[in-house]
């Protein structure tokens, strides 16, 4: 199976995630935000990036999200142990917010390979994960 990258600033939604995928046969690697994210990123090649767009700290967002990881990711260098090209699926539950109903599509313009939209249920994440890793 795949080796996985997930980055999710809610840490129950995190464990939830990493499980199902690790129940599956995957190996993941979890991150809270997006520095962390692209430092494992540098350090360790995967073969799928699965992000959250809205990082949140003290209830408050920060510029620390998954559309900045997304262009980082994009832009990375030789140096780099993941690919530039790895396969990135996009999630979020903001897209329901006033203002942010284009969030994901944001998301894609800058580089993600496929979305994933909040309240995540197994059967859909598990079936955009294969989809995206066989692309």
């Amino acid at each position: 199976m795949a080796k996985i990258l997930l980055m999710e600033d809610d840490p129950q939604q995190r464990t939830l995630l990493a499980s199902i995928l690790e129940d599956h046969g995957h190996d993941v690697a979890t991150a809270f935000n997006g520095t962390d994210a692209l430092e494992t990123a540098r350090r360790e090649p995967f073969d799928l990036v699965l992000t959250d767009i809205i990082v949140q700290v003290d209830g408050h967002s920060t510029p620390d999200g998954g559309i900045s990881l997304i262009g980082k990711l994009r832009r990375a260098g030789p140096e780099s142990a993941t690919s530039k090209d790895v396969p990135i699926i996009a999630i979020s539950g903001t897209y329901k917010n006033p203002g942010m109903e284009h969030i994901l599509d944001t998301a894609k313009i800058v580089g993600a390979t496929s979305e994933l939209r909040k309240p995540i249920q197994k059967a859909v994440l598990l079936a955009i994960v294969t989809d995206t890793l066989q692309r």
